[in-house]
C-alpha cells in the first residue's frame, strides 16, 4: 500500500504542473519544463527523493488510518 500511495503522490505532483502553463507561454512549450522550472532540479529531488516522500506518505497513511471518520 505504501508504494501505491507513493505512486499516486508522485503522479499528481508531476501531472498537475504539466496541465497549466505560465502566463505568456505558448501551448507548444515556450518555457522551461514544469518539473525543472526552479533551480534546474526536478521536483522529486527538491522534495528530498524517495526517502523523504515515503516518510510523508507513511505519516499521512498512519494518520488517516487512525482517524475514525476516514479509517473505514
Amino acid at each position: 500500500m505504501r508504494h501505491a500511495a507513493f505512486l499516486v503522490l508522485v503522479g499528481m505532483t508531476l501531472w498537475a504542473p504539466a496541465c497549466s502553463s505560465p502566463p505568456g507561454a505558448s501551448a507548444a512549450g515556450g518555457g522551461p519544463a514544469p518539473s525543472t522550472a526552479r533551480g534546474g532540479r526536478a521536483l522529486y529531488h527538491r522534495l528530498g527523493g524517495y526517502d523523504a516522500i515515503a516518510a510523508v506518505v507513511d505519516d499521512f497513511l498512519r494518520r488517516m488510518i487512525g482517524d475514525s471518520m476516514l479509517a473505514g
